[in-house]
This record gives C-alpha cells, structure tokens and sequence, in this order.
C-alpha cells in the first residue's frame, strides 16, 4: 500500500529480521479480509502519514524458517519448520488491559498488516508468541481460517451463549458465516443470518442458517419477531460493519437480551434508538478481534469440526494479490480469497 486506494507489488523488498522473541515465517497461504479493503481504500486504522509504503495483510498460515536472538538456542516450544497461524493483533504485554488478561484491548497495540509490515510477502517477522502450531494435515486453504475462526469464537464467548437459544447474525462475510457455523456447533436452538447479497444468503443456508433475510426487501425487525414466536433473538451478533445494520441491530434482540457489537464501522458516530435499550434492558457489548481462542480455532480446525470448505470462494498465487482484492470489492458474492505461496 502505497497510498490511499494506492496499491503494487514491489520487488526488492529486505529481508524482515527478527527482533527478540521473533520469528521468521515463510507464508503458505494468507487471505483477504475485508478489513484489508478498508485500509486500502479508506484508511482506516492506518496513519496515512507515517505508515506508508505498507506490506499489507494478517490473515497467515505458515513456516518458522528462522529464530530471533532471544529464542535461538534458549528452551522454546517454537522450532525451525513448525507449521503455524498468527493471532495479528500484537500486544505490548505491559499496560493495563495486558496485565489484566485482555491482549486485543492494549494500548499501545501494533497489528500485522496495519501498523507494521504484514503477511503478503516472501517472508515476515512475528512475535512467536501470537503464533500457534497448527498439524499439517489441515489443508492450508483452512488453516489460514484460524484468525477468523477465532473471532466468532470470540464473538460468541462475548454473547454469553447458552444451549437452546437463538442467536441472529447480522452480516454474511466470512466472520459472519464462521459465527454462524460456530453458534450451532456451541449449541444454539436456532441460527439466522442476514445480509443483503443473495449468494451469501444461499451459502448460510447450506451451511445450515433456520433462515436468512434480505434487509433490503424483508421488515427484518416484524419477520425475525414472527421466526421467534413473538420474542425476538436472544443474541443478535453484528458483524457486517454498516451504520444502517448496527442501527437495526438496536431493535432485534428480545428483552433482556445480547447485542454484541463486532463489525467495524466506517462511521465513527451513529445515531441509535438508545430507549429500546432501555426499556429491553438490552445488554450491549462490544467484541474486537480475539482473546486467547486462537487454540480452540486451531483445535477445532485439526478436527475438522466444522464444514468451513464452502466458506473459501477463491484459491489464486499470491502475487495477484491486487486482481483478489479489486474481485472481493467488485463482487459481493465472493466469501473468502486464499492467496497461495
């Protein structure tokens, strides 16, 4: 990323070296987020005056091929040649979030990708500890899944889900359709899912949705309330990261019940019905990024616990990167891009 909606693949690049308790790690495979397409397009979370030329991307399943000084010949459970995933968001280790236990709340965070150099090179410096081994006979188009993964998996523990009840997503991404795949592994009486493309519609729906809706067509607040008997969901999860969906959100959930907050927004202001709150005692939390679930995605993963194949839409080599990017925007009905290495 060479600016605003300014992107090439530059050749000649350093070698990244390890800093203490780094790695090196040889990609073989990284995907495409749509956080990817709103740092490149709309700048967020980058600072456009310091940060560029950026290497982007976060999203990693790769190969340990080199140790920083402060692991190279200490006792380490991280090798040369083991296979890995990366939780992106890095955390300073020392302030206060951090001594309390919530690494994605640090504040003095770095990110792969964002606010040092990401994952869509030859090679990329990591601290080993955001790394997590992951056996290789996980398909590498899965394994680099596992941020992912363990986002909905994060979403979820934030919702406080309980076996039986009905837990509406609100966007059909890839952490969208993942939340869904994960709310009816952990239990969950029903799944719905909304979003206004039709091939993600059709995806949730084999992927196991009760039902999906069409905000653009559909009352989603008088068809979920008939779906739920007249109650509403017990946890509606927002993940698609549009003022109009997080406005909706506010009205959907039953009385007394859970809105978790996960899509990030464009729009740092948001006009919301603050009395339907209120009056529903509607708990609403936020959720960013993951907290310590980067196992349970990887231990669910090894076992192929979920059927996440139909999530990954396109399979391309790395380097056209840039064609994989401008699909994603141009095509809403692609899910997932895996770049190969």
């Amino acid at each position: 990323m060479h600016g605003l909606g300014s992107s090439r693949l530059d050749e000649g690049v350093a070698e990244p070296e390890p800093g203490p308790g780094e790695v090196v790690l040889e990609p073989e495979a990284a995907g495409i987020c749509g956080t990817d397409l709103h740092v490149l397009h709309e700048g967020v979370i980058v600072d456009l005056d310091h940060d560029l030329p950026l290497t982007m991307g976060h999203e990693i399943v790769g190969r340990v091929v080199a140790l920083g000084p402060a692991l190279a010949g200490a006792p380490t459970t991280l090798h040369e040649g083991d296979r890995v995933v990366a939780e992106p968001l890095l955390n300073c280790g020392h302030c206060g979030p951090c001594g309390r236990g919530l690494p994605n709340l640090c504040r003095q965070w770095s990110h792969l990708g964002f606010r040092r150099p990401g994952v869509w090179a030859e090679r990329v410096a990591v601290p080993a500890a955001r790394l997590t081994v992951i056996a290789d006979h996980v398909p590498a188009e899965h394994a680099v899944l596992a941020e992912p993964l363990a986002c909905a998996l994060h979403f979820l523990e934030r919702a406080r889900l309980r076996q039986g009840e009905t837990v509406l997503v609100i966007g059909g991404g890839p952490a969208g359709q993942l939340t869904l795949l994960a709310a009816r592994a952990a239990g969950a009486g029903r799944v719905l899912l909304s979003d206004p493309v039709a091939a993600r519609r059709e995806l949730a729906t084999g992927l196991g949705a009760d039902a999906v809706l069409d905000p653009t067509s559909d009352d989603v607040e008088a068809t979920v309330a008939e779906l739920t008997g007249g109650v509403g969901p017990d946890v509606v999860i927002e993940i698609a990261g549009t003022p109009a969906a997080v406005t909706q959100s506010v009205g959907l959930p039953r009385p007394g019940g859970r809105l978790v907050l996960a899509g990030i927004c464009g729009a740092p202001m948001i006009a919301v019905a603050t009395n339907r709150i209120v009056e529903n005692e509607i708990d609403v939390l936020g959720a960013f990024a993951t907290r310590w679930q980067m196992p349970a995605a990887v231990a669910v993963l090894e076992r192929a616990a979920l059927d996440i194949a139909p999530i990954v839409s396109q399979v391309r080599h790395w380097e056209e990167v840039g064609a994989g990017m401008a699909d994603l925007a141009a095509r809403p009905e692609l899910c997932k891009v895996i770049l190969r290495f």
